[in-house]
């Protein structure tokens, strides 16, 4: 009898043994990697700029978590409109592809313009130069933001008053072509289909948020 107890409980603490272990492995799933990463990143003292060589504080920046691509992960952004230039662009954006922590581009987010269509894969950043607002429509292809669309709004003047004109382009590759609205609002429809819009909220960086709002 005693043998058979003892038989029993070692079978017991095997089995419990084995389920701890596969409980564990299907805890560390893409998204709590992904989250952990994005801590991690947010926790240190400063970040490279994205693709440039300065580094800046990350205590005076922002951070805000969205689904821009269609899995179980969200992507991370980061802002600063203190320390950084205008060319550097004020926001980053991160993804989580393959285990690891990948940087996709630098956004300019001008006048905190941004938005982006859930699970579709595609977000618009808003650039303003030399009296044009460029607004530029990216699909985030594994860890890439590849430019898919264009508008160009300009004032100019008519007859000393102003008038707001918008041209509208489609890029294929490396090539540009301006068309109509109801051409450009045609092809934005196959990418984002009937998916509205929606826009980003900014927490500032610091740990109470990163535990709060980063789960």
């Amino acid at each position: 009898m005693g043998n058979k107890m003892k038989h029993l409980w070692i079978c017991i603490t095997v089995f419990a043994m084995v389920l701890l272990v596969s409980t564990t492995a299907q805890a560390a799933t893409p998204k709590s990697n992904a989250l952990k990463a994005y801590k991690k990143l947010l926790s240190q003292k400063t970040i490279k700029w994205g693709d440039g060589s300065r580094k800046v504080p990350l205590k005076d920046c922002e951070f805000s978590l969205a689904y821009v691509d269609n899995d179980s992960v969200p992507e991370l952004f980061i802002s600063n409109n203190t320390a950084v230039s205008h060319a550097e662009g004020s926001a980053l954006l991160y993804t989580y592809k393959n285990g690891k922590l990948r940087f996709v581009n630098n956004l300019f987010m001008d006048y905190r313009k941004f938005s982006y269509y859930k699970k579709k894969g595609i977000y618009t950043d808003n650039h303003f130069q030399m009296g044009v607002t460029v607004s530029t429509y990216y699909k985030l292809t594994n860890y890439k933001g590849i430019t898919k669309l264009r508008t160009y709004k300009e004032e100019v003047d008519v007859d000393r008053n102003g008038k707001l004109t918008t041209t509208y382009c489609v890029v294929r590759s490396v090539n540009s072509k301006n068309v109509s609205k109801a051409k450009f609002n045609s092809e934005l429809k196959k990418l984002v289909g009937t998916q509205k819009k929606s826009s980003l909220v900014w927490r500032k960086n610091t740990k109470a948020n990163r535990t709060k709002y980063i789960k």
